[in-house]
Order: C-alpha cells, then sequence, then structure tokens
C-alpha cells in the first residue's frame, strides 16, 4: 500500500519533476559549455570581474571558482536559481498530504484498513529521495557532458568536491522539504503547505545575500539554512 501511495505521488508530480530535472541537467550542460568556451578564450578572469561587488562579497572564498574551468562547472550547484528550484521542487513533493486533502482522496484511503502514518511517512520518503535523486542527474549531467565536450587539457571539477556541494544541496532542500510537509499535515489545500515553504525560501535566500554586506541581516542569517551551506563558503 506505502509503495502504490509513493507511484500515484510520482505520477501526480511528474509534470513539475520531469520540467525541473530537465531544467537541471540542461543548466549543468550548459555550464560545462561556458567553461569551454571560457577555456578556448583563456577568459576566467574576465568572468570573475563581471560579477557586481556584492555578490563576490557574499560569494567571498568561492570567487576564486571563477579562474579555472572546475570552478565554473561546480558553480551550478550552488547558484541561486538551481539552489532555489531544488528547495521548491521539493517543498512541493512534500505537500501531498494537503493535495490528498483538497482533492477528497484522503477519505477514500482512511476508509481502507491502513496506517494513517502512511499518508505522512508516503511524502517523508519523497521529501528524501526527490532532491537525491535530481542531484544525482545534476552531477551524471556535469560528467557526461565533461567528458563530451571539455579539452584533455583542463582539470576537471574535483569528485569529492561535487559530491560535497550536491549534499549541501539535498540537505538545504530537505529543510524546505519537511516545512511544507509539518504545514501540510494540517492543511486542507496544497498551496498552503507550499506557498509559505516556497515563500520562506526565497525570503531567506535574500537575507543571506543581505548578511554579506548589510550587519543587521547577519542577525537573521544565522537562523537560515543557507547560511550553513558550504558552497558560498
Amino acid at each position: 500500500m506505502l509503495a502504490a501511495l509513493m507511484v500515484r505521488s510520482v505520477t501526480r508530480a511528474r509534470g513539475v519533476l520531469t520540467g525541473v530535472a530537465m531544467l537541471l541537467a540542461v543548466f549543468q550542460a550548459a555550464l560545462v559549455l561556458q567553461a569551454v568556451s571560457l577555456h578556448e578564450q583563456q577568459s576566467f578572469e574576465a568572468a570573475g570581474r563581471m560579477v557586481p561587488g556584492f555578490i563576490q562579497r557574499w560569494l567571498g572564498d568561492t570567487m576564486f571558482a571563477f579562474g579555472s574551468f572546475g570552478g565554473i562547472v561546480s558553480f551550478g550547484y550552488f547558484h541561486p536559481v538551481i539552489v532555489l528550484v531544488m528547495s521548491m521542487a521539493t517543498a512541493f513533493v512534500a505537500s501531498d498530504p494537503a493535495a490528498d486533502v483538497e482533492e477528497g482522496y484522503v477519505d477514500l484511503l482512511l476508509a481502507r484498513p491502513v496506517a494513517r502514518h502512511w499518508i505522512v511517512t508516503r511524502s517523508t520518503l519523497l521529501l528524501a529521495g526527490c532532491p537525491a535523486i535530481l542531484a544525482a542527474l545534476m552531477m551524471t549531467s556535469t560528467w557526461t557532458m565533461t567528458a563530451l565536450v571539455a579539452p584533455p587539457s583542463v582539470q576537471w571539477p574535483s569528485l569529492p568536491m561535487i559530491l560535497t556541494l550536491s549534499a549541501h544541496l539535498v540537505l538545504v532542500a530537505w529543510c524546505f522539504g519537511a516545512f511544507s510537509l509539518m504545514l501540510s499535515t494540517g492543511a486542507r489545500r496544497r498551496a498552503s503547505g507550499f506557498a509559505p515553504a516556497a515563500i520562506t525560501a526565497v525570503a531567506l535566500y535574500l537575507v543571506n545575500v543581505l548578511a554579506a554586506s548589510w550587519a543587521p541581516a547577519r542577525v537573521l542569517d544565522t537562523a537560515s539554512p543557507f547560511h550553513y551551506y558550504q558552497g558560498t563558503k
């Protein structure tokens, strides 16, 4: 029964998950192509100078990453768009309990002799597995595209670094997935569980960026998962 619930949830969210998966894979492939182009033009230093000053302060030591092929490629694992998309996709998947209530499916489910916790257990397993699978897809895209188009002379991004960045990305996504699941267990509409988690993710990310150059924001930043995300430290 638990497996059937998970299959139904994945089927219901397959449009969103497919779109997110394609976005992440294409973005990583595009970064590899950009890194190859910068390598051929010997313009890594110029790319670093194009980054705005407040972004440079936010990135800190990570700015050195823009001076190499591997650094440009690894940027995809802590790019603002990627981090927020991953967090929102996880929050969306975790909001299934509220979607069951909204669609009236929960009444049919609880009419059967099943444990009530399976509804939440199903979503817990999905919010844990979906970002991990998406991160694995990103890594596959990175290594595949690098193997296909990178010149032999470039140094590939190190495997430990990519694995560490991917792990931090997944952990951040779990934070907002868990928040969405918590809200969804008491909500009657999917939007009531998903929307607050998505808005919170965007707000805390902005606080994290502001904290690099605005002292008052640093007080709030310590409560943000992004403060502990090592991709930008």
